[in-house]
């Protein structure tokens, strides 16, 4: 698991053995993001400066998610 930045608070970023990562709220226990992989995903690093990113790695290779996640427009 990885804290990650969130107004209000903090969020938690999760993998396991599955295939994906789940964002959680944890505060009051809410899945706010669920994001499937192809491949397990067995490396999480968020790095910090006037842009915020979410590395997450693994057998497949790795992929990097600006911070925080935005809402795509519909």
């Amino acid at each position: 698991m990885t804290p990650l930045p969130h107004v209000p608070g903090t969020c938690l970023l999760a993998a396991g053995n599955g295939t994906g990562m789940r964002l959680w709220e944890p505060l009051p226990g809410r899945l706010m993001h669920s994001l499937l992989t192809a491949a397990p995903v067995t490396n999480i690093v968020h790095t910090h400066g006037r842009t915020q990113y979410v590395h997450i790695g693994g057998p497949a290779g790795l992929a990097t998610l600006g911070w925080p996640l935005k809402e795509e427009p519909s």
